[in-house]
């Protein structure tokens, strides 16, 4: 049996269910998730690491990208400095995870 790709969790429905867990309202868990969203944004802005509990770290990286040639205009194209945003997983996360494989037989 083949594993099949499930939908997302719809926003709504996070807040439902992580107000269930909590305890707290579905109004202090979208605050909480709110800022804590907006937090990492300007962290990673100012290209500091944002480590989180045993989920991992979420950081940047940059590097040169490639330019090219603009045969239009017969010049070279300048380097773009590209930003990308990089996740690198806890290794309780991993271990968490990789137990699915375990569990996991193909037909």
């Amino acid at each position: 049996m083949a594993r099949t790709k499930s939908a997302a969790i719809l926003e709504s429905e996070l807040y439902t269910r992580l107000a269930q867990v909590t305890g707290h309202g579905k109004d202090v868990v979208k605050d909480v998730i709110s800022g804590l969203t907006e937090f990492i944004i300007d962290e990673l802005k100012n290209e500091t690491p944002v480590k989180i509990g045993k989920l991992g770290e979420i950081y940047t990286t940059t590097y040169k990208g490639r330019g090219g040639y603009d045969f239009a205009k017969g010049e070279a194209k300048p380097n773009k400095v590209i930003t990308k945003i990089k996740f690198k997983p806890s290794a309780p996360f991993k271990r968490a995870i990789e137990s699915l494989n375990e569990n996991f037989h193909e037909e």
